[in-house]
């Protein structure tokens, strides 16, 4: 940590959350294991029905899939997010904003999360051809075809992002007008962009929280930018955030989808 940092300590480590740092492992494969951990291709499905669409009945496209009996108990229970089950984010690849509606980011039309929380390993059991899914033909789609991007996950911990709109409020100290050069120190310091489970959200323009009905969110899924694999509009970030008390009950249908980019 900076040593302009070094009198905030106790209130910065006071921030703290766990968080699941995601990278992808490299490989030359053209298929995966359903029911395992990747970015896009297809996902588990239980039965065809269950395949998500838009609301203009086009099928959506899978962003990531997280089996979550792969990843450690505590980060999880830290979370609030159980042992096992998978963790399903779909998009609209072809549309121009990718689902996100600027007007109803929790409504979702374009975009769905969704738990499965039995999965099977028996191929009967669940679908393994996708014919069914008539896909567009666009310039510039969001996934390279038949890529295979799987997930490798790192246990960390992050303090508070600035520009999570909390930031002012918790750490008045460090706040650009109190003292830019303190808060220039914890922005150099903190992390921002990359893909995580948990932890903090990093925004390029502002927190979509500052709109009262979202303001008790906290950051589920964190999709950046990831230069020659996918970007949103110019190089941003993505978030999936959801309320407390809906991820208690394990309710992901409103969920916010959200992206910006500079």
């Amino acid at each position: 940590m900076h040593i302009l940092l070094d009198p905030y300590t106790k209130k910065i480590n006071k921030t703290n959350k766990d968080y699941l740092e995601i990278s992808m492992i490299s490989s030359n494969d053209t298929v995966v294991d359903l029911t395992s951990s990747y970015f896009g291709l297809n996902p588990y499905l239980n039965d065809i029905k269950d395949y998500p669409k838009d609301s203009s009945g086009d099928y959506l496209t899978l962003l990531a899939q997280i089996n979550l009996a792969t990843v450690q108990p505590y980060i999880l229970k830290a979370m609030g997010l159980p042992a096992s089950g998978l963790l399903q984010f779909f998009i609209s690849e072809y549309s121009e904003l990718f689902g996100m509606d600027y007007d109803n980011l929790n409504t979702p039309n374009g975009f769905r999360v969704n738990y499965i929380k039995n999965i099977s390993t028996e191929k009967n059991s669940y679908v393994t051809n996708f014919s069914f899914v008539h896909k567009k033909k666009p310039s510039n789609p969001f996934f390279e075809v038949n890529k295979v991007n799987k997930m490798q996950f790192t246990p960390k911990q992050m303090p508070i992002t600035t520009t999570d709109y909390l930031f002012d409020s918790t750490l008045p100290d460090l706040s650009s007008e109190k003292n830019s050069t303190n808060y220039d120190a914890y922005d150099q310091m903190v992390v921002k962009g990359g893909i995580r489970l948990g932890g903090y959200p990093y925004f390029i323009q502002q927190d979509p929280r500052l709109d009262e009905k979202y303001k008790d969110y906290v950051l589920l899924f964190q999709v950046d930018s990831m230069e020659g694999k996918w970007t949103w509009g110019s190089m941003g970030v993505a978030t999936f955030m959801i309320h407390p008390d809906d991820l208690k009950a394990l309710n992901f249908s409103h969920v916010v989808f959200y992206w910006d980019c500079g």
